[in-house]
C-alpha cells in the first residue's frame, strides 16, 4: 500500500515539474494563427488531385474488385485489392482470385501498371 502512494507521489512530482518547465523561460507558446496554415492555401490551386488509375477483376457472379494485378497463373490471379472509402486514407488486400471464377479482367497498359 505505501509502495503505490510513493509511486504515485513521485508521479505526481513529476508532472508537476513537467508542467512548471514547459512555461518557464519566458518562451511563449505560438499563436493558433501563427501555427494554422491559410484556409486557401489548403487546396492545390489546380484542385484535387486526380484519383490513380486501376485494373478491374470483375467475377462471375458480378462482384469486381478494384486494384492491381500482381501476376495471373493457369489456376489463380494474385491480385492486391485497393479500398478508398471515399476518404484520403486508402488501404489494400491481397487477395488470390481462382480464374474459373472470373468472368473479365480491365488491365492497364503496361506503362501505367
Amino acid at each position: 500500500m505505501q509502495r503505490a502512494s510513493i509511486k504515485y507521489a513521485v508521479r505526481l512530482v513529476a508532472l508537476t515539474f513537467a508542467l512548471a518547465g514547459s512555461s518557464a523561460g519566458g518562451v511563449e507558446p505560438p499563436r493558433p494563427a501563427e501555427v494554422a496554415a491559410p484556409v486557401e492555401n489548403a487546396l492545390p490551386k489546380n484542385g484535387p488531385a486526380k484519383p490513380q488509375a486501376l485494373e478491374e477483376v470483375v467475377l462471375k457472379s458480378g462482384r469486381s474488385y478494384r486494384g492491381l494485378i500482381e501476376s495471373v497463373g493457369p489456376d489463380a490471379i494474385k491480385f492486391v485489392q485497393v479500398i478508398r472509402p471515399g476518404t484520403p486514407e486508402m488501404s489494400v488486400a491481397p487477395r488470390k482470385i481462382w480464374r474459373r471464377v472470373v468472368a473479365r479482367t480491365e488491365e492497364l497498359p503496361a506503362e501505367q501498371h
